[in-house]
């Protein structure tokens, strides 16, 4: 029996621009699906959201919105947490854009000065960890507050994979943000966890290790 639900599913970025009313079935109505049957059985949930809510430049953006609102909603009937997630990358990452340099045999690149802020794996579990003890009301974003420019990411990945750089026209489905970096005080001082900005350091196991091959078993 459960004790908390961890609400992570959703459809991606890409996929939600696609195909927009399958990323709101998915990312809205089944976030109220969960909430409703979190409520019959009395269950705190934690709901994963994203940074993307910042700019609404995705329908993925709208609906991860969305699930917001309805978390909060619910909190006359259960306890509800929201966590926002950046540019998680690490054991496994296939769905972001390091890890699908990683699988492609080229880099390729839309425009060079956009910049993300990449969050390793590993500090976004133990960030979620200390949510579920410290049962913050306030929305907390985690991130390292550090940003990376996609270019030199792209530069630095050639070189240590030796995969050729490719610039690519921007397509409908490539409507992202050209700036990703946030603030993360709230979440010191909320659940005292700030991850350190490690990801040229972290990135360079994974290629060691080859952690973003799909037939891998771990």
């Amino acid at each position: 029996e459960a004790d908390f639900v961890i609400h992570s599913a959703c459809r991606d970025i890409r996929n939600s621009m696609i195909c927009p009313v399958e990323d709101s079935l998915v990312n809205v109505t089944g976030m109220v699906n969960l909430l409703s049957t979190c409520r019959k059985f009395n269950k705190p949930i934690l709901y994963i959201s994203s940074v993307s809510v910042y700019s609404e430049a995705s329908h993925y953006a709208i609906s991860k919105l969305c699930g917001e609102y309805y978390a909060k909603f619910y909190r006359q009937w259960i306890p509800t947490y929201i966590v926002r997630l950046s540019n998680v990358f690490g054991k496994g990452d296939g769905a972001s854009v390091i890890g699908r340099w990683y699988e492609q045999d080229k880099i390729t690149l839309i425009d060079p000065d956009h910049t993300r802020d990449f969050t390793f794996i590993g500090d976004v579990v133990e960030g979620i960890k200390r949510v579920i003890r410290a049962k913050p009301l306030d929305t907390i974003d985690i991130g390292t507050g550090v940003e990376t420019s996609l270019g030199e990411l792209a530069k630095w990945f050639s070189r240590r994979t030796g995969k050729p750089i490719e610039m690519m026209p921007k397509r409908e489905i490539d409507n992202v943000e050209q700036r990703s970096v946030y603030e993360i005080e709230k979440m010191v001082k909320l659940i005292e966890f700030k991850p350190k900005p490690n990801l040229y350091e972290e990135l360079d196991k994974c290629i060691d290790d080859y952690l973003w091959d799909p037939q891998k078993e771990y």
